[in-house]
């Protein structure tokens, strides 16, 4: 792991750039569907989910 931080910070900053917006969407989605399955009813999450995949 350290390698790999090392060899992003010294060759490949546009790709820990890339690694960590992609990070930042996967948290900021998984935060929204802990809210969405807090506030929502069963029901309501599961039409969302079939939505989405479709």
């Amino acid at each position: 792991m350290l390698k790999f931080v090392c060899d992003c910070y010294c060759c490949q900053r546009w790709m820990c750039r890339a690694v960590e917006e992609s990070m930042k969407l996967m948290v900021d989605i998984a935060a929204e569907l802990v809210v969405l399955v807090k506030h929502a009813r069963a029901g309501e999450v599961f039409k969302w989910v079939l939505q989405w995949h479709d």
